[in-house]
């Protein structure tokens, strides 16, 4: 029953999840010259950033720890 729940509820929320994705394989995300509070670059830190948010904005409490990871 949980299974079918789990799955009713991935199939509901596909469109989301397939957009969420592309949005973070879009971003350009290769390792540049850093700056401050992005250490490996501005598309590795736009990234970080865009995951924190979208984490965020499911009820997630986030933290980008200085641009070198994030939780």
């Amino acid at each position: 029953m949980k299974q079918n729940k789990l799955k009713d509820n991935l199939m509901r929320l596909r469109p989301q999840l397939v957009e969420a994705a592309q949005r973070i394989i879009g971003i350009p995300s290769v390792k540049a010259a850093g700056g401050p509070d992005m250490p490996f670059g501005e598309g590795i830190a736009d990234c970080l950033e865009y995951v924190l948010s979208l984490c965020g904005s499911l009820g997630f409490r986030t933290k980008n720890c200085g641009g070198f990871a994030g939780y």
